[in-house]
């Protein structure tokens, strides 16, 4: 399916929808540059994207694979995420992204769970959407619950986005890179990954932008406003690019 060009693929696609009652239809996405071109879908339906699972992120720029926390968890148990929460707890973003990058540049010292190319009026009491800690015991368990809820009913009747959701997020280029950056559903993600699925299905998020760019960051709110440095807002979207694994490696001299 990936060597057929992915025009064609999404014309295929629109013809097979067109005029039934079918589920949304579905696109087998192979690339960065494809999931980039993704992004371009007119319809009177958003497409299913099947998205190697390699190119998903979660906030904070967790790859979705065996470095990622909710992963770690269903592998080893709640330790693992407790571990992580206790960990993970910077108070910048010069801290979260690397202050090897990041000192003294405009935005550095903002909250950590801050984004340059997103504006919400709830970001702080989310927490920011749980990818960083403290968490308090409470919020350990339900976020493992969650994991444990969703495992088991994936054994007993698999995964059901039709009744339960699609995954959901946008997409985030830079130069030729690019990744799909889940806004909804990282805990369904994280059990497909762990069930390893190397395709993830996944769908636009209606309330989000389809694609940001790095070429554009001029235009991010908090780039435009002047409080982010583009200096330091490619740099944190160089770290999705990258894929952040937990717990993360030192800086090799060749990336400072």
């Amino acid at each position: 399916m990936a060597d057929i060009p992915l025009k064609k693929r999404l014309k295929a696609a629109a013809k097979a929808f067109k005029g039934t009652t079918r589920l949304p239809p579905q696109i087998d996405v192979a690339s960065a540059s494809e999931l980039v071109a993704a992004s371009f879908w007119i319809g009177t339906e958003q497409p299913v994207l099947n998205v190697p699972q390699s190119l998903l992120r979660m906030a904070g720029g967790y790859a979705y694979g065996s470095g990622n926390p909710m992963v770690q968890a269903m592998e080893q148990g709640i330790h693992a995420l407790a571990s992580f929460y206790e960990v993970v707890q910077p108070e910048t973003l010069s801290e979260f992204y690397g202050p090897e990058y990041a000192a003294g540049e405009t935005g550095a010292n903002l909250p950590a769970y801050l984004l340059p190319w997103s504006i919400s009026p709830d970001e702080a009491t989310k927490a920011p959407y749980r990818v960083m800690g403290p968490a308090s015991k409470e919020t350990i368990e339900r976020e493992y619950s969650r994991l444990t809820t969703i495992a088991d009913s994936l054994d007993r009747v698999g995964y059901r986005p039709d009744r339960f959701g699609h995954i959901r997020g946008y997409v985030l280029r830079s130069n030729r890179g690019a990744c799909f950056v889940v806004t909804g559903g990282k805990h369904r993600a994280a059990v497909l990954t762990q069930r390893q699925h190397d395709t993830i299905p996944v769908m636009f998020h209606p309330r989000y932008p389809r694609l940001l760019d790095t070429a554009q960051c001029d235009i991010w709110p908090r780039v435009a406003s002047g409080t982010i440095s583009p200096k330091l807002a490619t740099r944190i979207a160089a770290v999705y690019m990258a894929g952040r694994q937990f717990p993360e490696a030192a800086p090799s001299p060749a990336d400072k």
